[in-house]
């Protein structure tokens, strides 16, 4: 029996709930969830469920060392704090429970802020990082603005640190201030307006301007140990429901070598934007992917090879199958 444990997490965490405990070795495996409320979606996919405590960052680490102590947690995959819990994973580990993180807290850092990790990416796998400017005034981002949009090329804008579309931003020149306050929500807006709205502070935490990219989508679900790429599974988003497993070498080559760069383990995730000129990195998110289910179907079963291998500290890989076309539909689970 193996016992693995879920802190708060996204409600996607369901789908990798289940495939570790439906794994095809056929392991006997038991699933402690945790999360704020016992409401939280991914609880329903788990055998035991627990309220965490409101406290302090290094208090909830202590109370996690005590909570796999009671429970023989053999392996932790954490979200919640996660820094904080990769800064004393020897802690645990000596304890007898393997942790499911990417990395040191250095690294952990490094991966997530976008101007940091484009940096790297452009020394180590040239042409594949946007064209892009950190600001962090409203006066930078005008010049950033003009530079990128000199040669005709679409500007678009996000925080370097934050997860997720959340702050991403298209400047459209047809963007109006009126209609949007009337029509659907749009991630579309004015340079004026954009200018205005930063120029009301004298400083604001860094954004990323960068080219807009035109082209495919591409999710990589990353597998790794010690810097280096154990199994990668590559996904074509063709909308927001529907995705297609292909084989994608040059993708899969720029993943290794961030991979070896940062010195990655455990389970990641890298996503690129097709440019006019190839494949861009837009993110590296240093944890388990909300579309680790989709790649699934290509007869990979990342999140359980994550657990065999802190286990272990080795897996076999099953061949990945390309071609295949997968939709995404909702339906009811009971949590609570």
């Amino acid at each position: 029996m193996v016992n693995v444990w879920f802190n708060r997490t996204f409600s996607s965490a369901y789908h990798a709930v289940n495939l570790i405990r439906h794994n095809p070795d056929g392991t006997a495996v038991t699933v402690f969830g945790s999360h704020d409320t016992l409401d939280a979606v991914f609880l329903g996919a788990c055998d035991h469920t627990f309220a965490e405590p409101a406290v302090a960052p290094l208090d909830y680490v202590q109370w996690a060392l005590e909570f796999c102590a009671e429970h023989a947690i053999d392996v932790f995959v954490p979200k919640r704090h996660m820094a904080v819990v990769a800064a004393h994973r020897a802690a645990f580990e000596s304890a007898g429970t393997r942790v499911l993180v990417a990395g040191p807290p250095e690294v952990l850092a490094a991966v997530s802020d976008k101007g940091a990790l484009y940096a790297a990416v452009d020394r180590i796998a040239p042409g594949s990082a946007p064209v892009h400017r950190v600001v962090e005034t409203a006066a930078q981002f005008a010049v950033a603005h003009d530079e990128i949009a000199a040669p005709g090329t679409a500007v678009c804008f996000k925080p370097a640190l934050g997860e997720g579309g959340g702050g991403f931003r298209i400047i459209d020149a047809a963007a109006s201030p009126l209609a949007a306050l009337s029509d659907f929500p749009t991630e579309r807006v004015g340079l004026v307006a954009t200018l205005d709205a930063l120029g009301s502070v004298e400083s604001f935490p860094p954004l990323v301007v960068s080219e807009l990219l035109p082209g495919a989508e591409f999710s990589v679900d990353c597998l790794a140990s010690d810097g280096t790429l154990v199994a990668a599974v590559a996904r074509r988003k063709l909308d927001r429901r529907t995705q297609r497993i292909e084989e994608a070498p040059a993708l899969v080559a720029v993943a290794e070598a961030i991979t070896a760069h940062f010195g990655l383990g455990a389970l990641f995730n890298v996503q690129f934007v097709f440019g006019t000129d190839g494949p861009k990195v837009i993110d590296v998110n240093p944890r388990m992917s909300a579309g680790v289910d989709v790649s699934a179907a290509s007869g990979v079963n990342l999140p359980w090879l994550g657990v065999r291998l802190a286990l272990t500290g080795s897996v076999e890989v099953p061949p990945a199958s390309a071609g295949i076309t997968v939709g995404r539909v909702d339906h009811v689970v009971r949590v609570a």
